[in-house]
């Protein structure tokens, strides 16, 4: 590893000299684990961001010229993630906690105070889903998203309304992206029809999302495939569809509220044939859209049970799957 020295930072105590450091293929820029003081940006090269899970050393992502490396340490106090890996000959330059510290007190205390509440969210999603945010821009960008909502979201009437400005400072803050990968990121959601880009009357850049519970499905969605899982009821087909529509109608009338969710009784399916209303229902259980439960534990009727935000959710999947799956290039367009 060589060290380049560069010019002097004031951070408000004593000067501190700026560093800059070459890292030679297979170094480690740090470790997983180890404490960290110090975060970097990438100036050249390409690094890799792997994690030993069990007996198996993964690799979660490979960041590029622009990318900030190590950074939620520095916020959180938390250990190292991940070890970091120069794929190439690489140069950083080094922002060590002084230097950090002292930019960060600039800031209002508020907004540190929601940097800091939003890394902890994002390092613990992180931690749930394997450290899917780092390999999917897309998804940390959403998940970023609606946790900013309570916080940073107007309401518009048929949409929220979020600043860009804002969108786009704490998105360095709480995420690696640089702000190439974050553009790539919200130009990818806008072909996606998740998010909106616009300007009011005074100019100002604003960020529009006309169906949060479209973003939060796409968030799922992408963790899920990141697991090599499959969101429930992604393969449902038409007469799928069709069936829980129809299921839906007639429970409000005939449905019995449970405990464990809607009850409906296959005697009262006016729909269908009696065969064939059951064939899909044993289809839908192997999807786990719904259960069959014993009939001695419903009053010696047979039926299904289902809970209607499985079905809300069914619904919803199947409008905007098309647009989940649409294949985007590196330039943020639909391909063709």
């Amino acid at each position: 590893m060589a060290i380049i020295g560069g010019g002097d930072l004031k951070t408000g105590q004593r000067p501190v000299r700026k560093e800059e450091r070459t890292y030679r293929a297979n170094e480690d820029l740090f470790r997983e684990g180890e404490r960290g003081d110090e975060f970097f940006v990438l100036q050249e090269g390409e690094v890799a961001v792997r994690k030993r899970i069990e007996e198996n050393v993964v690799e979660l992502a490979r960041l590029k010229t622009g990318a900030m490396i190590g950074e939620m340490a520095l916020l959180d106090n938390m250990p190292r993630s991940a070890t970091v890996t120069a794929v190439s000959l690489s140069r950083v330059t080094v922002i060590n906690r002084l230097v950090f510290e002292a930019v960060l007190a600039k800031v209002p205390l508020w907004l540190r105070s929601i940097v800091k509440i939003v890394t902890s969210r994002l390092r613990d999603a992180n931690t749930r889903v394997g450290k899917a945010i780092l390999r999917d821009q897309e998804c940390g960008f959403c998940n970023m998203l609606v946790h900013l909502s309570h916080r940073y979201a107007k309401s518009g009437g048929e949409y929220l309304d979020y600043p860009l400005h804002v969108v786009r400072n704490l998105t360095g803050f709480t995420t690696r992206m640089s702000q190439r990968e974050c553009q790539s990121a919200m130009d990818a959601l806008c072909q996606r029809k998740l998010v909106e880009i616009g300007r009011d009357t005074a100019g100002a850049e604003h960020l529009y999302i006309r169906d949060m519970g479209a973003v939060k499905l796409f968030v799922e969605y992408r963790r899920l495939l990141a697991q090599g899982r499959t969101i429930t009821g992604a393969d449902l087909s038409d007469v799928h569809h069709e069936f829980l529509s129809n299921v839906n109608y007639v429970s409000q009338k005939q449905g019995r509220q449970t405990p464990e969710g809607v009850f409906l009784a296959y005697s009262a399916m006016d729909f269908g044939e009696d065969k064939i209303n059951r064939a899909l229902a044993k289809e839908l259980e192997k999807k786990r859209v719904l259960t069959l439960p014993d009939a001695a534990s419903m009053g010696n009727a047979e039926g299904i049970l289902y809970n209607k935000n499985t079905l809300t959710k069914a619904r919803k999947l199947k409008e905007w799957l098309p647009l989940f799956t649409l294949k985007i290039t590196s330039n943020g367009k639909a391909a063709s």
